[in-house]
């Protein structure tokens, strides 16, 4: 077991990737690639529930240019470039793909992944954007099954729900497009999506919807105006 940090450990103000056993067994290792002068780690570093892996973002080859990485944890092997987002995103991992909240493949912000060993390019996880059309960076993995569930808004901000396989391996199924989506959550057991959402004027209210697709199931009564 490891502790995982970010600090300007060698060199003052260059905020690098470390790891260290957490019962103190040995020292503490670098994790991250070298930089270039002006580069630094970011502090959003996420690792892969297996804890073999971090993956993180860094100026790394260009100052102020966000690339995102995997390393292995304890410093024993190399590490791979992911992809390059330009400005920082978000990004969260399995233990075989990462999935990034970015702009990867174009000038827009769009819901991406990617081998954690690097093997293959970024793959887009939904359409092409259409102009003034965006993806919401509360993307959520589905526990145990390979999916991700996030929210498209289009030009003239109606808001489609959709789940995609983190592969890329099949098209995303809509899970909601009928209301305007605000927010949601996965269930514990990766079964539905609670969501609140709006028809038109309508107040929010909560809906639940089976991760398989299918009908939405109201879940709130409704509400004083």
């Amino acid at each position: 077991t490891r502790v995982v940090y970010v600090a300007d450990r060698d060199t003052d103000e260059v905020f690098e990737l470390y790891s260290v056993p957490t019962d103190n067994s040995g020292p503490a290792v670098k994790v991250s690639a070298p930089l270039v002068t002006g580069g630094d780690v970011n502090n959003d570093l996420a690792l892969t529930p297996d804890s073999r892996h971090a993956i993180y973002s860094a100026d790394a080859t260009v100052d102020g240019l966000v690339e995102i990485f995997s390393a292995p944890l304890d410093g024993t092997g190399p590490t791979v470039f992911l992809a390059r987002t330009g400005t920082q995103g978000a990004h969260k991992t399995t233990d075989t793909h990462v999935i990034i909240h970015g702009a990867v493949l174009g000038p827009e912000s769009e819901l991406t992944s990617v081998p954690i060993d690097g093997s293959l390019p970024p793959n887009r996880l939904h359409e092409p954007l259409s102009s003034g059309s965006s993806i919401g960076a509360d993307f959520e993995l589905v526990p145990g099954g390979g999916l991700v569930v996030f929210r498209l808004t289009t030009v003239t901000h109606a808001q489609t729900l959709l789940r995609s396989p983190i592969d890329a391996s099949t098209p995303p199924l809509v899970l909601e497009d009928q209301r305007e989506v605000a927010d949601f959550v996965v269930s514990p057991d990766g079964s539905a999506v609670a969501y609140r959402a709006r028809g038109g004027t309508e107040p929010f209210a909560l809906f639940v919807v089976p991760m398989t697709g299918g009908p939405a199931r109201r879940a709130s009564t409704d509400l004083v105006a």
